[in-house]
């Protein structure tokens, strides 16, 4: 029987702005031995992906206008 491990801390986000994204782990080990077991051992997925930073960057307001006027 495996076991998950915590989930590690987001990691930085790989933009500052413009929708980024930023993933966290975790591992399954063995609830008897603490071994670190291969996946499908635990049930779900060892690692998590989510989006971050998710609003416009600066001067993309000017580029917004100039191609919804074309």
């Amino acid at each position: 029987d495996g076991k998950w491990s915590r989930w590690s801390s987001w990691t930085d986000c790989s933009r500052s702005c413009g929708k980024g994204r930023q993933s966290r782990t975790r591992v399954c080990t063995n609830k008897a031995t603490g071994k670190l077991l291969k996946n499908g051992w635990c049930a779900g997925k060892p690692r998590q992906e989510d989006i971050c930073a998710d609003w416009k960057c600066p001067g993309m307001r000017f580029l917004d206008q100039f191609f919804s006027a074309s």
